[in-house]
Order: structure tokens, then sequence, then C-alpha cells
């Protein structure tokens, strides 16, 4: 997964709404169209890592296991900071 990934990583803590659900619902609203230069493969691993995490998150009590387990998956993939925020914002 690239390290930029659209941006979409990164900014998972910030979107207004509730949580990972309104990111995944902003995601596909605003996925690239054939016309932009994003690659689709990057596109697809970016929607995997929303699911991902939303999955672990319905299992996971506190931001710190969230944050270990989504480490675990995608240890060389990932910004840890923006990954710490997002458990952050979604656990308290």
């Amino acid at each position: 997964m690239s390290s930029n990934t659209c941006g979409c990583k990164r900014r998972l803590s910030r979107w207004p709404g509730s949580g990972i659900h309104s990111s995944q619902a902003k995601f596909r609203r605003e996925s690239p169209s054939p016309s932009r230069a994003d690659d689709p493969r990057i596109v697809e691993e970016t929607r995997q890592y929303i699911r991902d995490f939303d999955r672990i998150a319905e299992t996971t009590k506190t931001r710190r296991e969230l944050y270990d387990q989504i480490l675990a998956i995608y240890p060389e993939r990932i910004n840890p900071d923006a990954l710490w925020n997002s458990a952050r914002a979604l656990k308290g």
C-alpha cells in the first residue's frame, strides 16, 4: 500500500460524522473516477484498510488494542501517527 494511499488514511480521524462509518461513506462518494490519476489498485487497498480498521474497531476495547492490531496487519504500510490519531478519535 502506498504511504499516501490517496491521502485517505491520514484523514480518517478528521472527517466529520460518526467515525469510521462516515469515513467509509465519504470515501465511496469521493473515490476517483477513471479520469483521475489515482491507481485503482491503491483505491482498493485503501478501501480494504478501512474495512480492516472497521472490523478491528468493533472487536477491540481500547485505542491501544486497535492501534496494535492494525499495526500488526500493516507494519510497513502505514503512518503510525495517523493510525494513533484515528484510534484515539474512535476510542477516546
